[in-house]
C-alpha cells in the first residue's frame, strides 16, 4: 500500500478517509515527512513503513494491534505514544536511535526482538495477567530503568547499564538470566506489590 511512498516534497499527512484496516509501506523514503496521523480504526502496520522520514513523534491509533517487521527504522522518532490494544511486535519493528522510552501494554503477547540496539534508557512492561510469548536476544546497551509488570517475564536481554529494576505488584515469576550488569552491587531493586507474595526471582550466573 504505497500511497506516498517515495515522495520527496511531503511535509505533512493527516489521512481521516477510508483506507485498509492493514497498511504497509506509506511512507517510505518521504525525507521532508515531519507530521503523520493515520485513523484510529487502523488494526495493523505492516513493514517500512515509516523509514527514513523527519517525523519526531508518532501515535499509534487507538485499535493498532500489530507492528510488523521494520516498521519504524532508521527515523528521527524521539517519542511514540502506545495505546492499549497493541498485542503483537514483530522482529525489528522499532529500530530508532533517537528513542529513549518505550512502554508495552499489559495487551502485548507476543514480541520478537523488536529493537535493534539503540539507545533506550526507559522500558516498562505494563501490570498484567496475560502470557507473554517471547524471542528476544541481545542487548539492551544503555537502559537504565526496567519495570517489570507481567505476573510471568523473562525479558530475555542483557541490561549491561541497567541501574533501577522495579518488579510489579503482579509478578511471581521473574527470570533475568541474561541481565549481565556491569556494576550489579549499585543495581536498585524495588517491589511495588502492597500485600507481599513470594516471588521466584532468578537472576542467572550473572548475579555473581
Amino acid at each position: 500500500y504505497l500511497l506516498f511512498s517515495g515522495d520527496p516534497k511531503i511535509e505533512s499527512v493527516v489521512i481521516d478517509c477510508k483506507m485498509p484496516k492493514d497498511v504497509g509501506s506509506m511512507f517510505y523514503y518521504c525525507y521532508k515527512l515531519r507530521e503523520v496521523k493515520i485513523p484510529d480504526y487502523i488494526e495493523s502496520i505492516g513493514s517500512f513503513f515509516l523509514i527514513s522520514t523527519k517525523v519526531k513523534h508518532f501515535e499509534f491509533p487507538k485499535n493498532l494491534k500489530r507492528i510488523g517487521g521494520d516498521c519504524f527504522t532508521l527515523t528521527n522518532l524521539e517519542t511514540i505514544t502506545v495505546n492499549d490494544s497493541l498485542e503483537y511486535l514483530e522482529q525489528h519493528s522499532v529500530f530508532v536511535e533517537k528513542l529513549q522510552e518505550f512502554r508495552i501494554p499489559a495487551t502485548v503477547t507476543y514480541m520478537r526482538d523488536p529493537f535493534l540496539g539503540g539507545n533506550l534508557r526507559k522500558f516498562v512492561f505494563d501490570d498484567g495477567n496475560k502470557d507473554l510469548r517471547t524471542l528476544l536476544s541481545g542487548n539492551l546497551p544503555k537502559l537504565e530503568y526496567l519495570y517489570c509488570g507481567r505476573r510471568s517475564m523473562n525479558p530475555g536481554w542483557g541490561f549491561p547499564c541497567l541501574k533501577e529494576l522495579v518488579i510489579g505488584e503482579p509478578v511471581r515469576i521473574l527470570e533475568l538470566k541474561n541481565i549481565s550488569i556491569e556494576d550489579a552491587d549499585s543495581l536498585k531493586v524495588y517491589a511495588r506489590s502492597t500485600s507481599p507474595q513470594d516471588i521466584y526471582l532468578d537472576f542467572g550466573d550473572s548475579s555473581d
